[in-house]
């Protein structure tokens, strides 16, 4: 059995890293949201990054300047408070589910970007298809752009903690002509 998945996986051919930036690559991300989300995806506006931090840093450094606010939901990832931190921008947290919190975030002046951990990292919270509606609203109203960090998308459970089951939601389905990114696992 052993042997005969080794041959199977032999004959397939790839054996190591994709090639990026090709239309194979961008192909595969477009269909895998099309059968896993229900969505579609621009294969022109894909852009391979080495990692999630990576890419945040990147899109920072191209949509804030040094002191400008960094909205998280809180508890959050210390990866992003740190790529947030050591780039001198200030990290503005908000409690998981505050909604008022996020507005009053947001509408400072000096916010210029959500980032948007969906599923939520480390509370595993599951933003359903209006809470993320309402949270495309209020940043298209205050001119913050969003950053969603979608890489566990692929992770949500079935009725987590006895509650109802949710899908995740790609934040492609909600945005709206705001400034926006999407990072993924692809």
């Amino acid at each position: 059995e052993v042997l005969a998945a080794l041959r199977a996986r032999l004959e397939h051919g790839v054996l190591g890293y994709t090639s990026w930036q090709q239309d194979d690559f961008r192909s595969a991300i477009a269909h895998w949201y099309a059968t896993r989300y229900d969505t579609t995806i621009d294969t022109g506006q894909l852009v391979y990054g080495p990692s999630v931090l990576n890419q945040l840093s990147q899109l920072l450094r191209m949509w804030t300047e040094e002191g400008d606010g960094v909205v998280v939901h809180t508890p959050t990832y210390d990866g992003f408070r740190k790529a947030i931190t050591g780039l001198g921008r200030e990290l503005r947290g908000v409690p998981v589910g505050d909604e008022e919190a996020l507005e009053r975030e947001l509408s400072r002046p000096d916010a210029k970007v959500l980032v948007l951990c969906s599923p939520h990292n480390p509370t595993g919270r599951v933003w359903t298809a209006d809470e993320l509606a309402r949270t495309a609203a209020l940043a298209e109203r205050y001119g913050v752009a969003v950053i969603s960090d979608e890489i566990h998308a692929d992770f949500v459970h079935e009725g987590d903690a006895g509650g109802p089951a949710r899908v995740h939601v790609p934040w492609t389905r909600v945005a709206g002509a705001g400034r926006w990114a999407l990072i993924s696992s692809g």
